[in-house]
C-alpha cells in the first residue's frame, strides 16, 4: 500500500469498520513523516471525518484550519467563508506543493457533504500536480468519472487464522514471554500444509477459536485479547490438548 500511496495520486483503504483502516492509515504517515526527504513529500495532512458540524463539509473546513496553522499564518484567514472560498485557499497553498492529503472515514459523510467532498477532490487532483490523497472508506467513491484519476482500492478484510492467533498471542495480557505466546501460537494454529487442517480453518476446533477470538477482524481480536478472563483463556488452551 504504501507503494500505491507514493505512485498513485488517489488510493483508498476500503472494508469493513474493525478492519484496521485508520490503524494502517496512521502507520503510513507516520513511516512517510519519518522519511519525507527521500519519499518527496514535503507536508502531511490528516483529518478525520465527523458528523456534520454547523452545516459545514467537516474535512474541507478541517483541512484548511490545518493548512493555517502549518502556515503560520493563524487568525489570517475569515471564518465565515463560504465552501468555495474555502476550496479556493486550500488550491492556492496547494498547488506547487508536494503533499500528502489523508482523509479517514469518508463514509460518515452523507447528502450534500458527500458530494462537496467529491467535488473537492476532483478540483485539488485536477487543479495540482504532486498532491497526493489517500482517503479510506467502506467503499469506492466512484471518482473516475469526476476526476479523470483512477482511484485505487486498497481493500481489507479478515486476517488469516494463523495471522488472527498471532496478534491475539501479542496482545494478551495472560501470556507474560515471547516463549509462552509463540507455544500457544503453534498449539492453536500449528504450521502445516495439510489441506482441511487448523491452518485452513475447516476445522470445528478452529472455528470455535475462530470464534473466541474475533473472527479475524482485527478490532475483535484485540477486544478479546484484553477483555479475555482466565476461565476463557484456559478454556481456549484446553480447545487443542
Amino acid at each position: 500500500v504504501l507503494n500505491l500511496v507514493l505512485s498513485r495520486r488517489l488510493v483508498n483503504i476500503t472494508g469493513p469498520s474493525g478492519m484496521g483502516r485508520s490503524s494502517l492509515a496512521i502507520a503510513l504517515c507516520h513511516y512517510i513523516d519519518e522519511r519525507k526527504s527521500t519519499m518527496m513529500v514535503g507536508q502531511i495532512y490528516f483529518v478525520r471525518s465527523t458528523v456534520k458540524r454547523k452545516g459545514r463539509s467537516s474535512p474541507i473546513f478541517s483541512l484548511c484550519e490545518q493548512i493555517e496553522s502549518t502556515t503560520n499564518k493563524k487568525g489570517t484567514i475569515p471564518t465565515n467563508l463560504d465552501l468555495d472560498e474555502t476550496v479556493e485557499i486550500i488550491l492556492r497553498a496547494l498547488r506547487k506543493t508536494k503533499t500528502l492529503l489523508v482523509f479517514e472515514r469518508i463514509e460518515l459523510l452523507d447528502g450534500a457533504d458527500a458530494q462537496d467532498f467529491k467535488f473537492f477532490l476532483g478540483q485539488i487532483l485536477a487543479e495540482t500536480k504532486d498532491v497526493h490523497v489517500l482517503i479510506s472508506s467502506d467503499k469506492s467513491l466512484g471518482l473516475l468519472q469526476l476526476t479523470g484519476v483512477g482511484e485505487e482500492m486498497y481493500e481489507l478484510g479478515p486476517l488469516n487464522f494463523r495471522s488472527t492467533v498471532k496478534l491475539f498471542t501479542f496482545c494478551c495480557p495472560h501470556l507474560q514471554s515471547s516463549h509462552e505466546r509463540k507455544e500457544l501460537l503453534d498449539l492453536l494454529a500449528p504450521e502445516t500444509d495439510i489441506p482441511g487442517d487448523a491452518e485452513s480453518g475447516n476445522d470445528e476446533v478452529t472455528e470455535k477459536v475462530k470464534s473466541m477470538l474475533g473472527d479475524g477482524i482485527p478490532a475483535r481480536i484485540l477486544s478479546a485479547a484484553y477483555q479475555m478472563t482466565v476461565e476463557e483463556f484456559n478454556e481456549l488452551k484446553s480447545l487443542r490438548v
